[in-house]
């Protein structure tokens, strides 16, 4: 059997297919042809699919290049000892700390 002879037989399946999922897929094939799914031949589902996908791909992007910025310049930031006093009475005249906690960490970065 060559495959000319088997061509009918599987081309009535898949226009059965097609013709299932036409209102899905937005009338059949679209401009992504056998995956119209994945774009503008889905209709609004594919739409919302399509920039869903890519709008999170972006976001995370953009969250893990901004979180490693952000440890890099925690990583390279120049803090004296002195610095490091000054922010603890600010934080302790603020209320953030008690007096226990501003004495133990003065000592600490002494």
């Amino acid at each position: 059997m060559n495959s000319a002879s088997l061509l009918p037989v599987l081309e009535v399946p898949a226009a059965r297919v097609r013709q299932a999922f036409a209102g899905f897929w937005g009338g059949g094939y679209g401009p992504s042809g056998w995956w119209p799914f994945l774009g503008w031949g889905a209709g609004w589902s594919g739409m919302i699919m399509t920039y869903g996908f890519w709008g999170l791909l972006i976001a995370g992007l953009v969250l893990v290049i901004r979180r490693l910025v952000l440890a890099w310049k925690v990583r390279t930031a120049n803090t004296t000892p002195s610095q490091a006093v000054e922010f603890l009475k600010q934080w302790y005249a603020k209320g953030e700390i008690t007096g226990k906690e501003f004495q133990k960490m003065r000592r600490l970065i002494q």
